[in-house]
C-alpha cells in the first residue's frame, strides 16, 4: 500500500505543506478532535437540533442503549457490503473493521414473492398477438462502456422502455389485484387501488395545472373492472373501470409499464450525462468559459453552460457588467435564488470584526458553504467587481474525484469516513446553527468537508474502542485531505473584474489564497441556487443535452481507477466487478434503495427492534464480575450495576477514566 502521512501529526494550514497559498490561517484539522470531556448533556446521544429544524443525523454508535466495558470486537464488513441498500439494523457500537475481503455481495434487485400459477386468462383478459423482447424485472441502470481514450464527456442514454412477452396475460382474480402472468418470469402483481390512484388521463390530472383532481383516500376500495388488456406495443396495459367514482360510468386508464415499474413519470426520469472527475491537467484542459451575453441569451451557449456546470462542477463567465444586480441576473437564467442568513447575495471582501472567515484576507482552505444548515445551497456564484491587491488566487478541488479514489481503495479509509458525524457550527450575530454530516456518505457520492466551519466541540467517547476508532478516523480523514489539496489535485485561478464563477458547492471545494490589502482591494458579489432549482433546469434541458457530441468517460469509480494508475496512489484496489455494483446502487434513486418485496416486511421488524432497544436494557455479553451500566433516561446517564469482583478495574474499560468508581449513578 502507498505510504500514509501519520494521522498524529496533522501540518497547520491546509495547504501548507504544498506551497500554495502565501500565508497560512487555516484550522487545524484535529483541533478539538482528540479532547476528552465528560458525558455531558452538550454531546447528545443523537445529533441535536437545537438550532435547526433539519431531520437529525443518527450517530450509529450512540444508537445502543447501553455503553459496555468491553473492548468492541472486529467486523470482517467491507465497505462494498455497507454500501448494499439495506433495512435499518440492530444498533452497534463503533467497530474496528478488519481489512476487507477481495469481493462483496451485490445489492440485487428480489423479484417479487408471491408466485402465481399460470392459469388460463381470465373472459376480460385479452392477450396480445405481437411478439416482443422480454422485459427487465425492474429499471435497471445502463450498464458502463468500454474505457476509451478520450476524456470526453458521455452522451445520456435513453431510457429502456420494457415489453412483455406476447404469451404474457392479465388475470383479474384475486379481486383486489391484478396478475399480469408471464411465461418466463414471476407475475407482475398490482394493487387495484393504487391503479386507479396512479391514472394520468385529463379526467383525473388537470391538463393546465397538473394537478391531481382526487384524492388517494377517494379512491374506492371496491374497484370492479370490465376489461383489461396488453397494449398492442407490449409496452403498456389498459384497464376499463366499471362504475367510476369520479366519471360516474365506465372509465379507461392507461399504464405505461416503465412508468408503473419505477415509479417515475417519463419526462423526470430521463438520465443525464455522466460527471467527469477532474485534476489540475484535466481542468485546464477542458476549462469553459462563455461570454455573459451568450448566457444571458439562454440558447446553445447557455445550454452547453449548464451542461459543463453539471459535469465538471465549475464553469466561468467573462465581460460580465460591472454591476450589483449582474449576479442576480446570472442566477435567475437558472431559477430562483436560495436567500440564505447572508441575504439574497452578499459581498466577499476584507472589513474589521468580520463575522466570517471569508470577509477577511486571510487565507481560507478547500471548503464547502453553510454545512451547518440543513440545505446547502448547490450552486454559488461568485462575480469579481475588484481585484487589484497581490494574491487571493481562487482555488478548486473536485471533491467527488477524491472520494472516488477513496472508494476504489482496497482499505477501510471510506468506511471509516461515513461513520463519524462531524458537527458544523455557526453562532454570530444572534444566529445559532448547527447540523452533523459525515465526510462521506455511504449510499451516495456525496461529501462534506468545510474544517473552517466545522465546532470546536466534537463528541468523544473517552473509552479504548473509541479513541482506536478515532485514530483510524483521523488517517482517513489525512488521506481525504491529501487527495484534495496536493498540487496536481488542485485548480488555481486570480479573477479579473468582470469575471463570473459559477460552482457546484456539494461536489466542489473552493477556498482561496491570502492578500494584500496595502497593495489593493478585493471584491466579490455573491449568491447561491438550491438544489431543487438546479435539477428542475438540468431536468428541463437534458433532451438538448443530447445533442452535444462528447464520447463516453465511463464511471466516476471507472474514471477513479485511471487516476489511481497514473499516480499510483493505491497498491491494491478493488475488484472492477465490485465497483460496478457499488457504481449501480449509487445511480439509483432513493426511492429504489430497497428490494420491494423485503422492505415492509424488514422495514416492521426493524421498527420493533429498535422500539425494544429505546427501552431500558442491561448490555449483554456479561461476565462474572464485571461491572456493568444500565442505561437511565438522558443523554450520558449511566447506573452501576454490580461491582467488580473477579475482574479488577486495573484494565482501564469498567469505568471510564475521571469518574469515581464508588458513585452509584454516573453523569
Amino acid at each position: 500500500m502507498a505510504s500514509i502521512k501519520s494521522a498524529a501529526h496533522v501540518p497547520r494550514g491546509l495547504l501548507s505543506s504544498k506551497g500554495l497559498h502565501v500565508g497560512s490561517g487555516g484550522p487545524n484539522l484535529s483541533h478539538g478532535f482528540s479532547r476528552t470531556s465528560r458525558l455531558a448533556s452538550r454531546f447528545p446521544i443523537r445529533a441535536s437540533c437545537q438550532f435547526s429544524t433539519s431531520e437529525c443525523v443518527p450517530i450509529p454508535w450512540l444508537r445502543r442503549p447501553g455503553v459496555t466495558p468491553q473492548t468492541v470486537g472486529a467486523s470482517k464488513r467491507s465497505f462494498a457490503n455497507s454500501t448494499e441498500p439495506t433495512v435499518p439494523e440492530e444498533p452497534k457500537e463503533p467497530e474496528e473493521p478488519e481489512e476487507p475481503e477481495a469481493s462483496a455481495e451485490s445489492a440485487e434487485t428480489v423479484e417479487p414473492s408471491e408466485e402465481a400459477e399460470s392459469t388460463k386468462p381470465a373472459e376480460s383478459a385479452e392477450p396480445a398477438a405481437e411478439p416482443a423482447a422480454e422485459p427487465a424485472e425492474t429499471a435497471e441502470t445502463v450498464e458502463p462502456s468500454e474505457e476509451a481514450e478520450s476524456t470526453e464527456l458521455a452522451a445520456p442514454a435513453e431510457p429502456a422502455k420494457p415489453e412483455i412477452e406476447k404469451e404474457s396475460y392479465i388475470s383479474l382474480e384475486p379481486t383486489d389485484t391484478i396478475h399480469i402472468v408471464r411465461t418466463t418470469r414471476k407475475p407482475y402483481i398490482f394493487d387495484r387501488h393504487w391503479l386507479r390512484d396512479s391514472c394520468s388521463c385529463p379526467l383525473c390530472v388537470d391538463p393546465d395545472s397538473g394537478q391531481k383532481r382526487f384524492g388517494t383516500c377517494d379512491v374506492p376500495t371496491d374497484l370492479p373492472i370490465v376489461k383489461a388488456s396488453i397494449s398492442a406495443d407490449r409496452r403498456g396495459f389498459d384497464i376499463v373501470w366499471g362504475n367510476d367514482f369520479l366519471s360516474k360510468g365506465d372509465h379507461t386508464s392507461y399504464y405505461d409499464f416503465n412508468q408503473v415499474l419505477t415509479g417515475v413519470a417519463p419526462d423526470m426520469g430521463r438520465p443525464l450525462p455522466s460527471w467527469v472527475l477532474w485534476d489540475k491537467a484535466i481542468m485546464e484542459r477542458d476549462r469553459l468559459t462563455i461570454d455573459y451575453d451568450e448566457w444571458m441569451a439562454g440558447g446553445s451557449e447557455f445550454v452547453s453552460g449548464v451542461h459543463r456546470l453539471h459535469t465538471h462542477g465549475l464553469v466561468f463567465l467573462r465581460n460580465v457588467p460591472l454591476s450589483d444586480d449582474s449576479v442576480v441576473s446570472i442566477a435567475n437564467q437558472i431559477g430562483n435564488i436560495q436567500e440564505t442568513l447572508y441575504g439574497r447575495t452578499w459581498d466577499v471582501r476584507s472589513k474589521p470584526n468580520a463575522e466570517n472567515v471569508a470577509y477577511t484576507n486571510s487565507f481560507l482552505g478547500l471548503h464547502q458553504d453553510l454545512l451547518y444548515t440543513a440545505s446547502p445551497p448547490r450552486i454559488q456564484i461568485l462575480h469579481c467587481l475588484e481585484n487589484s491587491c497581490d494574491g487571493g488566487e481562487s482555488l478548486f478541488s473536485d471533491g467527488s474525484r477524491a472520494s472516488s479514489l477513496l472508494r476504489i481503495a482496497n482499505n477501510n479509509y471510506a468506511q471509516h469516513l461515513a461513520s463519524r458525524p462531524i458537527r458544523y457550527e455557526y453562532v454570530k450575530n444572534g444566529h445559532m446553527y448547527q447540523n452533523y454530516r459525515n465526510v462521506m456518505d455511504k449510499e451516495s457520492t456525496s461529501i462534506f468537508w468545510s474544517p473552517p466551519f466545522q465546532s470546536s466541540s466534537q463528541l468523544m467517547f473517552p473509552i479504548k474502542s473509541y479513541h482506536s476508532f478515532y485514530r483510524k478516523w483521523l488517517q482517513a480523514a489525512t488521506k481525504f485531505r491529501d487527495l484534495i489539496e496536493d498540487e496536481q489535485w488542485v485548480y488555481q485561478y486570480k479573477m479579473q473584474p468582470g469575471e463570473c464563477v459559477l460552482f457546484d458547492n456539494m461536489r466542489i471545494l473552493h477556498g482561496r489564497k491570502q492578500f494584500n490589502t496595502a497593495t489593493g482591494s478585493r471584491h466579490l458579489k455573491g449568491t447561491y441556487i438550491a438544489k431543487d432549482v438546479f435539477m428542475s433546469k438540468l431536468r428541463s434541458l437534458s433532451p438538448q443535452f443530447r445533442d452535444l457530441m462528447h464520447h463516453p468517460v465511463g464511471t466516476v469509480l471507472e474514471q477513479a481507477k485511471k487516476f489511481n494508475e497514473e499516480y499510483k496512489i493505491w497498491d491494491e484496489v478493488r475488484d472492477t466487478e465490485v465497483l460496478r455494483k457499488i457504481e449501480t446502487e449509487f445511480s439509483k434513486p432513493k426511492h429504489l434503495k430497497y428490494p420491494r418485496n423485503q422492505s415492509i416486511a424488514k422495514f416492521g421488524k426493524a421498527e420493533r427492534k429498535t422500539q425494544a432497544d429505546n427501552k431500558t436494557q442491561v448490555d449483554n455479553k456479561k461476565q462474572p464480575g464485571d461491572v456493568t451500566y444500565r442505561k437511565v433516561r438522558g443523554p450520558g446517564m449511566y447506573i452501576k450495576k454490580k461491582k467488580s469482583e473477579a475482574r479488577p478495574e486495573a484494565k482501564g474499560e469498567a469505568v471510564p477514566p475521571g469518574i469515581d468508581s464508588k458513585d452509584e449513578t454516573i453523569s
